[in-house]
């Protein structure tokens, strides 16, 4: 499932347009995400995202609870972690270096299963 979402920074005395993010949640059918606008702090961008579990990771093809995200621009991924979903829960995603996005259209935010 990919969802689109506009944003924008706000930075003290400034907007400033930032890229849509486009999220890839290849998880859809067993992990509903909803998130805030990423927000810059300490030249990073900074997205805050919970996690709700809509049926075990199994049912949609994952070997274990891991799951694994990155955010990608132009084709070059530039954050990504793996973390345990064993319930609902919230998590603070740093998407890359607020530097790196200004000025560019699309970043791509992919939620899967995480590699064994």
């Amino acid at each position: 499932m990919i969802k689109t979402v506009t944003l924008a920074l706000l930075l003290p005395g400034m907007a400033m347009a930032a890229p849509q993010l486009r999220l890839h949640n290849a998880l859809a059918k067993c992990v509903s995400i909803e998130m805030t606008p990423p927000q810059s702090r300490h030249q990073q961008l900074i997205l805050e995202a919970d996690f709700r579990i809509k049926q075990a990771t199994a049912a949609c093809g994952c070997t274990s609870m891991r799951v694994a995200w990155h955010s990608e621009l132009a084709g070059e991924t530039l954050s990504q972690e793996r973390f345990s979903l064993s319930g609902n829960t919230h998590k603070r995603l740093v998407l890359g270096a607020t530097d790196r996005t200004q000025g560019l259209s699309e970043m791509n935010l992919h939620f899967s299963c995480a590699a064994e």
